[in-house]
């Protein structure tokens, strides 16, 4: 199984020393966000210090650049990484591409369906599935009312272990290599608010042990 990362960079010049720490913890892959700063020049620079790590954008906002721009890029990461770089790329949503970005809006959904957050119509068809519909209907309208406090009491135990993989940390794996078998080769650990690189290092040991 294939393992992969979200590299939470506040300062880009941290790419020198994140990115090869992961590359050692035993990662196949990590991926820059567009957040503060240009998710692509960190990996410009991770790219010059890791040998095997996969690098990508997980993600990268497609709006916000012309095609042409972002040809370019990625063809330049996909020469610096020799081959390693992945384009990861996301729609956002019009307030983000017009205020933020400072691009003209576009009707995206002709083009790309988009997913936003879990209380969006997107994320209904997981919830579908399992006969769960309804609740995105209730968390949806709890939203907007600004009741965040009273929306995880709205999700049951059974919800939560159906669509999560949730249990003791040193079963993780295991769980992990449970619910992906047969349907997926890899999988991406992440947690953006703890920014050491080991944060999720025995779980990776314990996934290579499979």
């Amino acid at each position: 199984m294939k393992v992969y990362t979200t590299a939470p960079l506040e300062d880009p010049r941290e790419a020198r020393r994140i990115f090869p720490r992961l590359e050692e913890i035993g990662y196949d892959g990590a991926f820059s966000f567009e957040a503060k700063h240009d998710p692509f020049l960190p990996l410009a620079v991770a790219a010059e210090h890791t040998h095997h790590l996969r690098l990508g954008t997980a993600i990268a906002i497609a709006f916000a650049r012309n095609p042409m721009n972002l040809a370019n890029l990625a063809y330049g990461l996909q020469a610096i990484s020799a081959g390693r770089f992945v384009l990861g790329l996301g729609s956002q949503v019009r307030p983000h591409v017009e205020h933020r970005f400072g691009m003209p809006w576009s009707r995206p959904a002709a083009r790309k369906q988009l997913a936003f957050y879990g209380s969006t119509p997107a994320y209904r068809p997981t919830l579908d599935c399992h006969g769960w519909g309804e609740l995105h209907v209730e968390l949806n309208r709890l939203s907007k009312q600004g009741r965040w406090d009273e929306m995880a009491d709205r999700v049951e135990d059974e919800v939560l272990e159906t669509i999560a993989v949730v249990g003791p940390r040193d079963e993780i794996a295991a769980r992990l290599r449970a619910r992906l078998d047969g349907v997926a080769d890899a999988v991406s650990l992440t947690h953006n608010r703890a920014p050491d690189p080991a944060h999720w290092a025995d779980v990776v040991a314990a996934l290579r042990e499979f």
